[in-house]
């Protein structure tokens, strides 16, 4: 028996990345770029098989799991001058997998109990929830100065994500 429970787990990270690449050159030049971000991060609670919990006023149990992938406002920028040039630039950002999600989770396993109680004055609070928070961008930029030019220019922002209380 407890007077309350209050069980967080929130994990957050900021990740970017940032590539530059010029070429000058009479004849021929070319320049590319290349980034890649893979965030494959979890928060889970989880409260264990015939767990018996009594509290007084309140539970709460809370999973958060936050991706900003937005600190630089351009990603990639790649440029060329040449009389014949060249560009290949690409910023690739995963965020989770089809079989690995970005993943809150809060897993209340079989023949747990969990009970709040309260008063007829206050009443008892429970509340169990879970988020996965993506914020993210991504820019790629490309110049080139010629007579001819090939070039190719890619940004993928890609997520497979999920959150879920299993009961």
């Amino acid at each position: 028996n407890v007077q309350s429970l209050n069980i967080v787990s929130h994990y957050s990270q900021d990740v970017d990345s940032r590539s530059d690449a010029v070429s000058v050159a009479g004849l021929a030049a070319g320049a590319g770029g290349f980034t890649r971000n893979n965030i494959l991060s979890s928060s889970v609670v989880t409260v264990e098989k015939d767990a018996d919990i009594t509290a007084q006023d309140a539970i709460v149990i809370h999973s958060q799991n936050r991706a900003n992938k937005n600190k630089y406002s351009t990603n990639i920028h790649t440029g060329s001058a040449a009389a014949v040039s060249g560009n290949y630039l690409s910023s690739i950002t995963h965020i989770g997998k089809q079989d690995q999600n970005f993943l809150a989770k809060v897993d209340i396993q079989d023949n747990a109990s969990l009970i709040s109680k309260g008063s007829a004055q206050q009443k008892g609070i429970f509340n169990v929830d879970a988020h996965a928070n993506i914020y993210a961008q991504d820019k790629v930029k490309l110049r080139g100065v010629s007579g001819m030019s090939v070039s190719r220019a890619k940004s993928e922002l890609l997520a497979h994500s999920n959150a879920l209380v299993d009961l």
